[in-house]
């Protein structure tokens, strides 16, 4: 088939606020795994929901640029980053 799958994922505010919400593609509700990583590429976080959207913490994260990856059913949808000022 040549359906054109368009997954999408943003986070706003971006640099975070207090916080900020990482919305993303999730019709069917299925579970998700958010993983996070620093500017190294070290997994610093990793998020498991069924939701389409998690809370990032400014608390929870030092001062820098970060990477996002989200999983379903074993396959990388989406991509980013966001960046942490203190």
């Amino acid at each position: 088939s040549n359906d054109i799958k368009i997954d999408y994922s943003c986070v706003y505010p971006n640099p975070v606020d207090k916080f900020s919400v990482l919305k993303f593609t999730n019709n069917s509700n299925v579970l998700t795994t958010i993983n996070f990583f620093n500017v190294i590429g070290k997994e610093i976080k990793s998020i498991e929901t069924y939701s389409d959207n998690v809370l990032i913490d400014k608390c929870a994260f030092n001062e820098g640029i970060y990477q996002y990856q989200i999983t379903q059913n074993k396959n990388i949808i989406s991509t980013g980053k966001f960046i942490i000022t203190k």
